[in-house]
């Protein structure tokens, strides 16, 4: 079984962090709020994510945290 890894950590402007974490080929973001979000396949990249997080959580993305 594979487990979730963290890829990266997102600052929204808000201020709020954003984690987002891989399993296989498939991408997680878990919101502030305790909210997680199953990426669409097509998300494969940082940019992508950013615009998803804009998308879903109505945040824009101001800062990456590496682990």
């Amino acid at each position: 079984m594979v487990k979730k890894e963290l890829w990266f950590i997102a600052e929204g402007e808000d201020g709020s962090n954003y984690w987002v974490r891989k399993k296989g080929r498939s991408i997680y973001i878990s919101g502030p709020n305790g909210h997680e979000h199953l990426c669409h396949a097509s998300v494969t990249n940082q940019d992508k994510v950013k615009s998803e997080i804009l998308i879903v959580f109505r945040t824009k993305v101001v800062n990456i945290k590496q682990p």
